[in-house]
């Protein structure tokens, strides 16, 4: 794909991830569909940010990028707005998938309850903060994905033993949430997408396993997923944290508290990611990526 042609859609990445499936399915359902695509490298990207080459853009980039690549997608995701070009997952809601600290804020905003967590600067916050919390507890870096870094801290002991032995890393910006590691009921946690304002469609999964100190429940290491039916409220939230954010796409994940003497019978809320992988169409029926290829269509400006 060239950079200087003039491109129909131009889809900002990761170099790392052109052969990523979030971009890959895309691009392929994009070409099967003859639509004219270019992956732009937004690592490297040289372009007139006065006139940029794409009738739209959007967005691809990880929420985890490294700060430079955030700072360089923010710009011409901004460039694009300032010109009038359609931009799919814009700046705001890439500002906010960004940053786990800004996760739940915007769930908290629109009334759902999350996790209790503190934001640590460096580890050896870590132990003042954890006398405000319950353990067991999660250090999290405030951006990664697919669970990268986050480590569980069973007691105290354990805690003040990884800082002791500066086994407890700081992320690359510099913070990290120190949050109540919430058991979930029957081991199973809740993703939910978001098209276009509207559930698109949801699975349960059981955590999997990243390695030693980790676990998550991305799409890329989640056991086993099945099709799960969102009930309405829950739906409702959902959709209601993809307005705030200003997010055309994205998901939420979930879980109901198996403690629910501590934690009650409402689910918690525990991620907002704009790029996590769609689950397959024999999980939970039709094609998602077509249907997410379709939105991007349908936003191309008339001809």
């Amino acid at each position: 794909f060239s950079l200087f042609g003039k491109m129909t859609v131009g889809i900002l990445t990761l170099q790392k991830h052109r052969s990523g499936i979030w971009v890959s399915e895309l691009l392929q359902r994009l070409s099967s569909i003859a639509i004219n695509v270019e992956l732009v490298n937004i690592e490297t990207a040289i372009y007139d940010p006065l006139q940029l080459p794409w009738k739209i853009v959007v967005n691809r980039v990880s929420d985890a990028a490294p700060p430079a690549a955030v700072k360089a997608t923010l710009a011409v995701l901004e460039a694009a707005r300032l010109q009038g070009i359609p931009v799919v997952n814009g700046t705001s809601c890439f500002s906010i998938g960004c940053n786990k600290i800004s996760h739940h804020a915007v769930l908290a905003s629109v009334g759902l309850a999350v996790p209790k967590s503190r934001v640590c600067r460096s580890p050896a916050d870590a132990i003042e903060s954890s006398a405000l919390l319950r353990f067991p507890l999660l250090w999290k870096p405030n951006s990664g994905g697919f669970g990268a870094g986050i480590v569980s801290l069973p007691t105290a002991e354990r805690l003040a033993e990884l800082v002791q032995h500066e086994k407890l890393l700081m992320p690359e910006d510099g913070m990290a949430l120190l949050q109540e590691q919430v058991e979930p009921r029957d081991g199973l946690t809740y993703r939910v997408w978001v098209l276009a304002g509207k559930v698109q469609c949801a699975v349960q999964v059981v955590p999997g396993d990243l390695g030693e100190g980790s676990a998550g429940s991305c799409m890329c290491s989640a056991v086993g997923p099945q099709s799960w039916k969102v009930p309405s409220k829950i739906a409702e939230g959902v959709e209601a944290v993809m307005r705030a954010c200003g997010a055309d796409c994205g998901s939420v994940e979930l879980l109901f508290a198996d403690d629910t003497a501590k934690y009650g019978e409402e689910p918690l809320y525990f991620d907002v990611n704009m790029l996590s992988t769609l689950p397959s169409g024999d999980v939970v029926g039709g094609d998602p990526w077509q249907a997410l290829a379709d939105f991007v269509v349908s936003r191309l400006p008339p001809q």
